[in-house]
């Protein structure tokens, strides 16, 4: 609401007039500022024209910033004319940086990496929309009014633009709580696919993350990466090698773009291909892998650099995570209960542990057994019931049977 009632003041300011907020001398030439892009933190950033409507005067100058974390943007004013083709020459309609722009013909920006700028004086009044011709998604318009008239000041259209940010970076924020949560399906043969989403995001904001970021699973288990940002690409890649990318010297990789088998013996590296949604011609919007060998894989989108994390334990063995992450170490279902080393449930939880004879102490609190959770000893090594350790410590846990994944939580 604080935002929809910010936008119907400016609107009504930059119609009426009913403002005294412009320059002291309202014929000199101001310069404005649009983020094409803009990080809000090392996951998420406003994917779209900051702001997406910019009030200003004839002879006002634009700066079109790329601050996005890795994406290059190209700028395009069609005026009413359709997108450019693949054999269309936009350079003939690129002017050179601080160029003056009448309206009157097409406009392009070079292709601008991150940090790069290109500025342009307006100089006749109106309406002109604009893209990313490599991102359609994003959208904007520059709204010339005459020299001299009234218009909204740079405050108030950031505030305006600030409002919109603070409202979609809480809707991001919400988007990694509810889908950091796993989730998956049961399949006819008892095996597990869990769902992971590479990316999210709308028209304003995108999410740069594997959701949730770690996943444990059993070997047999299938991955389905979906793609969940409307528009725009992304990979997964497991165990990709160090300094792979999408574009090489000799265009586009085949190793990342085409999707390997759908099975994944922990050999080599797998690639889920081009995640995307609604565009058929250039990805697929989901990519299934199953995992048959045990271990630790690091997931990458190497097209926007971030990572995630596949667990596969043993087929069938019981599973720990604290606070959602993996405790790989022996566990076993022993009386009905968890059992797993002390030393291992202890420095998980965060917890000192000692034993002398018969008697435990976890966090210097004696641990009580009952005649199905008595410690044991294999091998030297310590076993507990682990959720006795986790009821003496006051923490709350839950046991899936489906997935055999015992969770404590400490916060």
């Amino acid at each position: 609401m604080k935002f929809i009632r910010i936008m119907l003041l400016v609107a009504i300011l930059a119609l009426t007039g009913v403002t005294g907020a412009f320059a002291a001398d309202a014929n000199a030439p101001q310069a404005w500022g649009v983020s094409v892009g803009k990080m809000m933190s090392k996951d998420t950033e406003m994917f779209s024209m900051q702001p997406g409507v910019i009030y200003i005067h004839e002879g006002d100058t634009v700066k079109f910033t790329n601050n996005d974390m890795a994406a290059p943007h190209l700028l395009g004013f069609l005026i009413g004319n359709p997108p450019p083709g693949e054999d269309f020459d936009i350079t003939k309609f690129s002017p050179a940086s601080g160029s003056s722009w009448a309206g009157d013909t097409m406009l392009f920006s070079p292709e601008m990496h991150p940090m790069q700028s290109y500025s342009i004086t307006f100089t006749k009044a109106g309406a002109y929309a604009y893209y990313c011709l490599i991102h359609p998604i994003m959208k904007g318009t520059v709204v010339v009014l005459p020299s001299g008239s009234l218009l909204p000041s740079k405050a108030e259209q950031a505030a305006v633009n600030n409002a919109l940010i603070d409202d979609q970076t809480k809707v991001a924020a919400d988007w990694k709580t509810l889908n950091g949560k796993v989730n998956y399906d049961k399949n006819k043969d008892g095996t597990l696919t869990y769902k992971v989403l590479a990316g999210m995001g709308n028209t304003q904001v995108m999410v740069n993350a594997f959701l949730p970021g770690e996943v444990y699973i059993n070997a047999g288990d299938t991955i389905q990466w979906l793609a969940g940002a409307p528009g725009e690409a992304h990979t997964a890649v497991v165990n990709a090698p160090k300094g792979m990318q999408v574009f090489t010297e000799k265009g586009v990789n085949p190793d990342v773009v085409t999707p390997h088998s759908p099975v994944y013996d922990g050999k080599g590296f797998a690639s889920a291909g081009v995640l995307m949604l609604n565009v058929p011609d250039f990805g697929s919007p989901s990519f299934k892998l199953t995992f048959t060998k045990p271990g630790t894989y690091t997931v990458t989108d190497v097209l926007w650099g971030y990572t995630g994390k596949i667990i596969v334990a043993p087929k069938g063995a019981v599973k720990l995570t604290v606070n959602d992450k993996a405790v790989v170490t022996t566990t076993l279902l022993k009386n009905g209960h968890v059992f797993a080393p002390l030393s291992s449930v202890a420095k998980a939880l965060g917890a000192s542990y000692q034993v002398s004879g018969k008697t435990v102490l976890v966090g210097g609190k004696k641990l009580v057994a009952t005649a199905d959770t008595t410690p044991y000893v294999s091998k030297g090594v310590t076993y507990i019931a682990v959720e006795s350790v986790a009821q003496l410590l006051g923490k709350t846990y839950t046991w899936d049977q489906t997935a055999k994944l015992l969770s404590i939580r400490t916060k």
